[in-house]
């Protein structure tokens, strides 16, 4: 159980990683500007404190299977098409306020959302509709090998963009 709970985590780690990453650099945020960069990194990982009420609330579920290949039913419908709208809506009402927050908000907040759908178990229309669908088989061994490159190749990428202030 808990080396599924660490998978998990590392995949919330990936997301903050690559999901900010591009969520500043579409908005063309500069690395002084750290405010927005703070913003960025929270963001990016707030979006899966869902899956902590999820676990509680179904907790004779996560009791009786585990956590192998069940995460994805620790998802509120806020990871998945009902969020993109909530999301589209807060980008819309940002614009108006803070047009760079509303392209870091939106932009990595649908960064994360993409990440899921492709590296998970994504119920679409759920909750109308229960259908599971998976774009990459589930495995471990994948799951763990594509965030350890995601980490290192946003690791460089963050690296690289945070030495421009010099």
């Amino acid at each position: 159980m808990r080396f599924h709970v660490t998978i998990n985590i590392m995949t919330t780690l990936t997301h903050v990683v690559s999901a900010s990453y591009i969520g500043v650099r579409v908005a063309n945020i500069m690395p002084q500007e750290t405010d927005y960069i703070f913003i960025s990194l929270l963001s990016s990982g707030i979006l899966d404190i869902d899956h902590i009420f999820m676990l509680i609330k179904n907790r004779s579920f996560f009791k009786k299977n585990g956590l192998k290949n069940t995460l994805h039913k620790a998802r509120s419908y806020l990871h998945e098409l009902i969020g993109f709208l909530i999301i589209g809506i807060i980008t819309l009402i940002l614009s108006f306020v803070d047009l760079k927050l509303a392209l870091v908000v939106g932009v990595l907040a649908s960064v994360h959302l993409v990440e899921d759908v492709l590296m998970g178990i994504s119920i679409p229309f759920n909750p109308i509709d229960k259908t599971e669908i998976n774009l990459i088989k589930q495995s471990n061994r994948i799951k763990i090998v594509t965030d350890v490159v995601i980490l290192l190749i946003f690791g460089v990428l963050w690296i690289r963009y945070l030495a421009e202030v010099n």
